[in-house]
């Protein structure tokens, strides 16, 4: 896998996205850093931090985000951190989809120049903004509830791809059957 990624890992709830998010996180070997509005049971046995200790993470750890401090956090991280696998857990529930503005904006752009390792989850690719849609460098698809249609898709670069491949894997009788679809594919 190439240094300094944006993957984007959608599906719906319970469909192993945690799973493999923190297989893919772990095989960094960066400090991960989890994202998340309130209580994810993966997560109930890790380091709970807040913005304060932002300075001072040296391992894994789970910060509580949501709407109103999202920017601030994702400053701080840049601000204070360098080589960090970011995980942003059901982040529609904190990013808004249609803006990508301030400390999110700019923890994307500069991913490289920290050192970042970025994660969003949704569980549609419907939820994801334009702004995220347009960087990512994979994306790992499980079983959505989307419909696969240009109004859908027309904010990935590589939309007709994403769409042959979503409906093989809706297809699948696996509920936990994923594809990785490169930008590039």
């Amino acid at each position: 896998m190439q240094e300094y990624i944006l993957i984007l890992c959608v599906g719906k709830r319970n469909s192993g996205k945690t799973t493999m998010g923190l297989k893919v996180a772990r095989s960094s070997k960066k400090p991960i850093v989890i994202l998340n509005e309130g209580y994810h049971p993966a997560y109930k046995d890790w380091l709970q931090i807040t913005i304060d200790d932002i300075k001072n993470i040296n391992r894994d750890c789970v910060i509580s985000v949501d709407e109103d401090n999202i920017n601030e956090v994702c400053d701080a991280l840049m601000k204070y951190q360098k080589e960090l696998f970011i995980v942003f857990e059901d982040c529609a529930n904190y990013i808004p989809q249609a803006v990508a503005r301030g400390g999110l904006k700019r923890i994307v752009i500069n991913l490289r120049k920290h050192g970042f390792d970025l994660l969003f989850m949704y569980h549609t690719l419907k939820q994801v903004p334009p702004f995220i849609a347009n960087m990512y460098n994979a994306l790992v698809l499980f079983k959505t509830v989307d419909t696969f249609d240009s109004n859908t898709l027309n904010k990935y670069p590589n939309s007709k791809t994403i769409a042959e491949r979503g409906s093989k894997i809706n297809a699948n009788k696996n509920d936990h059957y994923s594809e990785m679809i490169l930008d590039n594919e």
